[in-house]
Formats: C-alpha cells, structure tokens, sequence
C-alpha cells in the first residue's frame, strides 16, 4: 500500500540536515531513526540508505515539498546539464535579508526560489528584490499547475521552471541577465575574507596587510571600485570553489542522487564524510 500524504510529511522529516550530520558525528542509526523504524514495514528496509530512499520515493510521490525540487536541481541541472567538477551548488544561501533555495555558479551565477503546490507567492515580491542584487540570472521553480501564475506575475527578468511528474525540469519563461542590477556591496559581503583577500591582491598588484579590524571595510572599498563585471566574476570563481574541489566532487558522487543536498546542504570534515559513507551502509535490522 502507498503512504499517504501524512505519512510521506511524517518520513519527510527523516531527510534533512540533523540527521544527516548525526551519522557523520557517529551517531547509532538505529538510534536516530528509532522512531521511524517503529512506523514502517521493515520489509522494505535494510540499511540506512533504504531508509533514506524509501522516505525520498514516498514524498517524491505523495508529498513534493521543497526538498524534491532541491534535488531536481542538483540533478538535472549540476549532474545532468552541467558537472559538479566545474558547476557549484549552494543550499539555503543568505542573500541581503533572504535565504535562496538553491543558487548555481558556473559561468555565471543563478538563483532558484522554489515554489511548491503547498507554497503561497505571498513572499515572493520581498525576495526577488534582494535576488536580483546578487544573481545574473533568477528563476523560480514550481508545480506546472503554477507555472503560467508564476510566469505572469514575476518580473520580466525573472524565468520560471516547472518541475514535472517525470522529475524533469521544464522551461515555461526564459531568465533574462539581469547583471546590470547587481550590487556589488551585497556580493561582497557574500564573500569570505580568504576569497575575496587574494582576489584583491590580484587586482590591486599588492599585498594587502592590514588589522583584523579594518581589513574587510578596506577591502570591501577596493571591491566597490571595480568594474561590475569583474566584481561578479571575482564572486562567481569564489563561489565555484566552494563545492568544485576534487575532493567534495569525490564525496558528492559516492552518495545517491536523493541524499546530495543534503551533501551539498552539510558542511563536514574528511573524517565525517568518510562516517557517513560507511553508515550509510549499516544494517538496521
């Protein structure tokens, strides 16, 4: 028998990032799944990653919450379209006074803002203003039954994309480079000071060695002053860095396709990702 929706809510909560990180601290699985374990057939389960797959294929079918158009993005766009050695994707990513779903940096830089059949568009008009200050290009992901709504009622730069029954994603209205938006102080403070100081350094044909205190104003100064376009690159090749590493590519492709968000989403230590790799192959039973 196929769970309904209140069950697929219910294993829903088994996807995300607490108990993600608990089984890269050590943590017992059959400990932190306890309480589900009690409510499903164990026919169906034999490690930890059954369970994590029988909760992703429940809730793919019966419940399409925000984490299923997650990892629609980060496999037809990151896997699928483009690659993760050259392709960065970064979960949840503050941006001015939002948080943007998913946001993909390659040859330049795009934001997702998922709308599901569950979701009201009430918020929208607040977060596209600040996603239009930090992205290139801006899309909102959605249920085709609200893709032409969408579609109708964004900004003219703003695409749409509807994630279809068969998972796919679907182009209903094209994004438009909205480059000469972006605002420089807010991709700045986007940045780390090990990403922006070298790329600085670059620019200037100096070393720059200052205070703690002072070094992010003086710098966020130089990065003020140059060029739009080679602000947005020195963010795009800071951001590609993040999740481009030979090594996070190695980790992201161990994993199954239904738990790379939440890869992408956690960040954990060498040691960490190897604990989780292995728990994910533990019995349960």
């Amino acid at each position: 028998m196929q769970p309904d929706i209140d069950h697929a809510r219910f294993l829903a909560r088994i996807l995300n990032r607490t108990t993600f990180t608990s089984l890269a601290r050590g943590e017992n699985p059959r400990d932190i799944f306890k309480l589900y374990l009690d409510k499903i057939d164990p026919i169906h389960i034999s490690t930890t990653n059954d369970l994590y797959a029988y909760a992703y294929k429940s809730i793919q079918k019966n419940y399409r919450n925000e984490y299923i158009y997650k990892s629609a993005i980060a496999d037809r766009i990151i896997f699928g379209r483009h690659s993760p050695n050259s392709s960065a994707l970064s979960i949840e990513l503050p941006v001015g006074s939002s948080i943007v779903d998913a946001a993909v940096f390659n040859g330049t830089s795009t934001a997702y803002e998922i709308k599901t059949e569950f979701d009201s568009p009430r918020r929208l008009t607040s977060q596209t203003p600040d996603y239009t200050k930090a992205f290139d290009k801006i899309y909102i992901v959605t249920h085709p039954q609200q893709a032409k709504r969408y579609a109708e009622k964004a900004d003219s730069h703003i695409g749409v994309l509807s994630l279809t029954s068969k998972g796919s994603l679907s182009e209903i209205k094209p994004a438009t480079s909205n480059i000469k938006n972006i605002d420089q102080k807010i991709i700045f403070r986007m940045l780390r000071k090990d990403e922006y100081l070298p790329a600085l350094e670059k620019v200037t044909g100096e070393k720059i060695q200052l205070p703690n205190g002072i070094i992010r104003n003086h710098c966020e100064k130089i990065f003020l002053e140059i060029e739009k376009q080679a602000a947005h690159k020195i963010y795009i090749d800071a951001m590609r860095q993040r999740t481009t590493k030979p090594e996070t590519v190695d980790f992201m492709r161990s994993l199954p396709s239904h738990l790379r968000v939440l890869g992408y989403a956690s960040p954990l230590s060498r040691p960490q990702r190897a604990r989780l790799l292995t728990a994910l192959e533990e019995k349960l039973n």
